[in-house]
């Protein structure tokens, strides 16, 4: 899990709904530069996901997993939402990290 400091409060989501989106094979990506507070990340995963919460309470696990490490060293004061697609339930762990890495490092938002 993320600790508090990583994690994105609702007074920025506000924000985050301006920015621009990156797509990724397995999630979209919205982020932003903040001024000050550190790099921060959510993971949203809807019912639309799966209606049951076991599956989306993996996603946000997986996901979460991903980011903390990458999370705690990095510099920048960047705000991320991560919205899982309906496809995410048939990857793997590794395709998961893959493609985040992949949208993260080619966009260099960390």
């Amino acid at each position: 899990m993320l600790t508090r400091q990583q994690r994105i409060p609702k007074n920025l989501f506000l924000l985050l709904k301006k920015n621009k989106v990156y797509e990724g094979e397995v999630f979209s990506l919205r982020a932003t530069f903040l001024e000050q507070g550190g790099p921060r990340a959510v993971c949203i995963v809807s019912k639309k996901i799966s209606p049951r919460a076991h599956e989306r309470n993996k996603v946000k696990r997986q996901v979460y997993s991903i980011l903390f490490p990458i999370l705690r060293v990095s510099k920048n004061n960047v705000a991320l939402q991560i919205f899982p697609k309906k496809n995410i339930l048939d990857k793997k762990y590794s395709d998961i990290e893959k493609d985040i890495l992949f949208i993260i490092s080619i966009n260099k938002l960390l």
